[in-house]
């Protein structure tokens, strides 16, 4: 009410391609954050923890003894010589807290720690086996590999869904070679276009439209002559077998 830049417009929810009164920006915070670096460095520092995160449902919850009222994310996977290994975190880990306040969603997260100064030291409170445990992880600058930017969330929520590149050791536990490149699909939403079409989450992506892909870059490129309502070309690999699927390339905000 007095003027304030609060946030910036990205996209908006709509089942009819008109505008159904609910829209997304990206916060003024934020923003306020990024150009700042830009003004002062010419560039963008994201920092690395260093782990695979991912939403935790009903099922999950009781596989992992927890109860109704305990809330959190989980760490699916932990990137040797980063951060989070060199400060204990372990697969199954569930994160419930960050510098003290509750941590419930992964984007959330995600973003408070891109957004935190490399040679910041964290209190990660984590729940192992039901106990609570403080971690004390020492951020670093993340590299080119690990990166996500703004407009990459953008294209994750339009295509609905997901992707992270693949670490050497999770290489090494399904099996692929050291050269094998492709994009892990981390979260997907059940409704999306591509899960009608059966993209699961734990699918690795190697081809978009016939092109390879093993970054966001890559997928923005192999994407960026496609129309809404166009098919988009999927090769992945599923329990060590290709497999190839397609559906429709989605409205942006849709």
């Amino acid at each position: 009410i007095q003027g304030e830049l609060i946030g910036i417009n990205t996209a908006i929810a709509t089942r009819t391609m008109g505008y159904m009164g609910i829209g997304f920006a990206i916060p003024s915070s934020m923003i306020q954050r990024v150009m700042q670096e830009l003004i002062e460095k010419g560039k963008v520092t994201r920092s690395q923890l260093g782990v695979y995160i991912e939403p935790i449902d009903e099922p999950l919850k009781k596989g992992l003894g927890l109860d109704n009222t305990q809330q959190g994310i989980l760490v699916s996977e932990v990137i040797p010589n980063t951060p989070a290994a060199e400060s204990g975190f372990q697969k199954y880990d569930v994160i419930i807290a960050l510098n003290g306040e509750a941590v419930t969603r992964v984007q959330s997260f995600r973003n408070q720690i891109a957004l935190t100064a490399p040679g910041k030291t964290l209190s990660i409170q984590v729940l192992r086996e039901g106990k609570p445990v403080v971690l004390n992880p020492v951020l670093r600058e993340a590299n080119k590999d690990m990166l996500s930017t703004p407009g990459d969330n953008a294209m994750a929520e339009r295509l609905g869904f997901q992707l992270e590149p693949l670490p050497p050791e999770l290489k090494k536990q399904l099996g692929l070679p050291e050269s094998f490149e492709g994009l892990a699909v981390t979260e997907i939403e059940p409704l999306s276009n591509a899960a009608q079409q059966g993209l699961q989450r734990g699918d690795i992506i190697t081809e978009i439209n016939q092109q390879s892909v093993s970054s966001w870059l890559d997928v923005t490129q192999a994407l960026k002559n496609t129309a809404p309502g166009d098919a988009v070309l999927i090769n992945l690999v599923r329990n060590g077998q290709n497999q190839i699927m397609a559906f429709k390339m989605p409205a942006p905000g849709n």
